[in-house]
């Protein structure tokens, strides 16, 4: 029960964790999208900020994770390239099938949440 327990709390940082460096996210890119940026250079320079953000937050608060900052780092960063090329990619072909860019965005961001999540906890932060 208690592992159980312990679990669910892991996730419901990693949702608030997740929330708050969407909202990053999600405002810087907003914001750069109509000061005239394209989309993968509002998405790429977003993204950036948020996931040094997020790394701090997961490592720290989520997974409490006590390995070396360089290995995690490593993996979590490319694992945070890996998701910016498909986030990139979804995004534009959603504004390709005529969404406008905020609720791309939105829809591009839910849909790689799991993902992340999983490879985090089983890939990049293992010592949690």
């Amino acid at each position: 029960m208690e592992n159980k327990l312990s679990r669910l709390w892991q996730v419901l940082r990693f949702g608030a964790s997740s929330f708050l460096s969407f909202l990053l996210d999600y405002g810087l890119f907003c914001l750069l999208s109509a000061t005239g940026f394209g989309i993968a250079a509002a998405n790429v320079s977003a993204r950036v900020c948020s996931s040094v953000f997020n790394y701090t937050l997961n490592r720290r608060l989520v997974f409490r994770d006590s390995s070396s900052v360089k290995k995690s780092a490593a993996g979590y960063f490319a694992l945070a390239a890996v998701i910016l090329l498909l986030n990139t990619l979804i995004l534009k072909a959603l504004t390709l099938l005529g969404l406008r860019r905020p609720i791309a965005k939105l829809i591009t961001e839910a849909a790689l949440f799991v993902l992340s999540y999983v490879v985090q906890k089983r890939r990049v932060f293992k010592g949690s």
